[in-house]
């Protein structure tokens, strides 16, 4: 069995009763012993030693000498590794030392609570030895739980990412009701990491119900000195195993990594060379998919959007309050996207309206947060990790801002709303996820279409054959051909006569042809001469429109407003990121000159479009299960008029019928 190490005899040691403490020469001489064992002398860094208090602990980071000097009958914590300066922080490290394990089996509905810390000890190591792990260095009673450390000769800073591994690989994952480890099935499809959990899954059951301290786990963490007493029950912390500090086990960290961890730095290493020798020998393809890159989504990122939706809807910050949003934005950033105090003070300072050292300046206490992140470290709150960050609540962040209800349904603000979050429609998480996964939105993939179109159009005006536009252009033949008809389509039931009437007729340059096999329907084209194209002629508009909007709605996305002096198309596209915001291309399409009351017409007409967008998408109901490509095509113009005109058509009934006609796509 690799790198274990037999369990040894246990001396066995009598429980010290609470009215019968050793002296305080006998306490002290047990610390320093303990302080001794986890850093010894030549231990690069300086080791932490103190006391808790109300708001932490409070000690201090110096020499083995000056810690020494500092014990007391009230020093009770020692620090695991070691750092560099005077401040115990994740960000200071300087070397590792140990790790340990913290079991708080005396919790009410635990089923060991009620033995006493020698037979929980002694059960723990047991389980520990069966899964071939090395036995802990130490263990100690700490007045109510039991504390299981393995003492190391000391690695650089560097190594702590290898030791969160090893503390991920003791702690297990999360476990269901029957005790097994919830793991997916990509980690599964791993014949290492699946016999890894079959042979851990045991020690992981044990550890659940001895109480363990999953949140012992950072980089500043300290244990309870041997010798010092427990305030809480007033029993003091003692040496389990071995009988005396001066017998105490060391290892060497990576080697007991490579005993805790499923696969070794050697295997590792392998892996990782075979990787990079499979990829070097696949050939070149410059098609080959690329990453896509995942937005990130959750609280965070909506209020990240929320304090730039605030800072536009309220047209900049006011004074007194600039700070303020700098801090929580660039807090939020953090959060989303890391990064460091410049680059917030560069990209934030402009917007609020303060120069880059003043926003530096503010920032400073956010940069320390961020390099305790960046090294691993966490907080605790109760029986939950949280991020070294800040972690404000929505409803702290609204008071400090001062954001009323009507502000925010007005700035459309989800996250920083007074009374709670507005929760999120399962239409908008699917369009984010479609987003996420780089998949174009069904605007823009029409809107591309229709300029396709429109390109294929002017292209076959010049002569171009079918085949050369599609390769021009970037699309199949039919789906050339197809755009082409839709964007004609879309042309000819203009009423201001924009293209002439040869251009409207049916092209008779490309010609469908289906046919069938027994596993799929291809299309191909059958391609002919390009007709010359007619002189264009703009046809008078009739004065039946006058005081009127027609609309015609081709797609959900798409449509055309006809006035009696001007038309104009509508065009929505939604832009790519987490949280989507309509363009609006409102662009005049006649030589005439509108006049004002068709521009109010057109403008009240648009806003109907745009609010019925918003709305969410009904299915029809369909009589059969399968429908014709013809009758696709015709459900896909849908051509309908908004209800907004100021009087009705009248004069010529002739026009008026074939007009009508027309928009209900007849």
């Amino acid at each position: 069995m690799r790198g274990v190490v037999p369990a040894q005899p246990r001396k066995p040691t009598l429980p010290v009763p609470n009215s019968c403490l050793p002296s305080s020469a006998t306490r002290a001489a047990l610390q320093r012993a303990h302080l001794a064992a986890l850093h010894g002398h030549g231990s690069v860094g300086r080791p932490f030693v103190g006391t808790k208090v109300k708001d932490g602990f409070e000690g201090i980071v110096g020499d083995l000498t000056e810690c020494h000097d500092y014990l007391a009958e009230e020093t009770a914590f020692v620090s695991l590794c070691r750092f560099w300066g005077r401040r115990r922080a994740g960000s200071n490290l300087k070397s590792v030392g140990s790790f340990a394990l913290d079991f708080d089996f005396f919790h009410k509905g635990l089923p060991y609570a009620h033995m006493s810390a020698e037979e929980v000890a002694d059960m723990i190591v047991q389980a520990i030895f069966c899964a071939g792990i090395p036995r802990p260095s130490v263990d100690v009673a700490s007045g109510r739980g039991v504390q299981l450390t393995w003492i190391c000769g000391g690695a650089k800073a560097s190594a702590w990412a290898r030791v969160r591994a090893v503390y991920d690989a003791l702690h297990g994952p999360q476990l269901d009701a029957g005790g097994n480890p919830v793991r997916s099935r990509r980690h599964l499809a791993d014949e290492v990491l699946a016999a890894f959990d079959v042979r851990m899954a045991p020690l992981w059951r044990l550890f659940r119900d001895c109480g363990l301290d999953r949140c012992v786990r950072d980089a500043a963490r300290v244990v309870r000195l041997v010798g010092s007493v427990n305030a809480r029950n007033g029993r003091m912390a003692t040496l389990l195993f071995p009988s005396s500090f001066q017998d105490v086990q060391r290892y060497a960290l990576h080697d007991l990594a490579d005993a805790i961890l499923p696969r070794s730095r050697a295997a590792i290493q392998a892996l990782r060379e075979d990787r990079a020798a499979a990829l070097d020998e696949q050939p070149a393809n410059d098609n080959a998919l690329r990453k896509v890159r995942r937005v990130p989504a959750g609280y965070w990122p909506t209020v990240l959007a929320d304090l730039h939706r605030l800072r536009a809807h309220r047209g900049g910050i006011e004074q007194g309050k600039k700070r303020l949003w700098l801090f929580l934005t660039a807090n939020a950033h953090a959060h989303v996207h890391g990064g460091c105090t410049a680059d917030w003070a560069a990209e934030l300072a402009d917007l609020v309206g303060l120069s880059e050292g003043e926003a530096r300046e503010c920032l400073q206490s956010l940069g320390r947060r961020q390099q305790r992140n960046t090294a691993g470290e966490r907080d605790t709150w109760g029986a939950k990790e949280w991020s070294a960050l800040f972690n404000y609540s929505g409803k702290k962040m609204v008071d400090l801002l001062d954001i009323m209800v009507e502000e925010a349904d007005a700035a459309d603000l989800r996250q920083l709303v007074p009374g709670g979050a507005i929760p999120r429609t399962d239409a908008e998480r699917q369009a984010d996820r479609r987003l996420r996964q780089g998949s174009e939105t069904q605007g823009n993939l029409a809107a591309q279409k229709l300029w396709d179109g429109l390109a294929g159009l002017e292209m076959q005006a010049e002569g171009m054959t079918l085949k050369a536009i599609a390769t021009v252009v970037g699309r199949g033949r039919t789906s050339m051909l197809e755009a082409m008809h839709e964007a004609k389509a879309l042309l000819d039931s203009t009423p201001t006569g924009s293209v002439s009437q040869a251009d409207a007729t049916e092209d008779r340059s490309a010609e469908m042809v289906r046919k069938s096999s027994r596993y799929m329907w291809s299309e191909g084209l059958r391609e002919g001469p390009a007709p010359a194209p007619a002189p264009a002629a703009a046809p008078e508009l009739p004065s039946a429109l006058v005081g009127t909007v027609a609309v015609r709605r081709w797609t959900r996305h798409h449509a055309t407003l006809a006035t009696a002096t001007g038309t104009w198309s509508w065009t929505v596209a939604e832009a790519e990121g987490l949280y989507r915001h309509r363009d609006v291309y409102w662009d005049l399409d006649t030589g005439c000159t509108p006049s004002e009351a068709d521009r109010a017409l057109a403008e009240a007409a648009r806003a109907d479009l745009d609010a019925s967008l918003s709305q969410p998408v009904t299915a029809r109901p369909s009589t059969s299960h399968r429908r014709s490509a013809a009758a696709r095509s015709v459900a896909s113009l849908d051509c309908r008029t908004v209800p907004k005109p100021v009087r009705r058509v009248t004069g010529d009934e002739r026009w008026e019928s074939s007009y009508w006609q027309a928009s209900q796509g007849g």
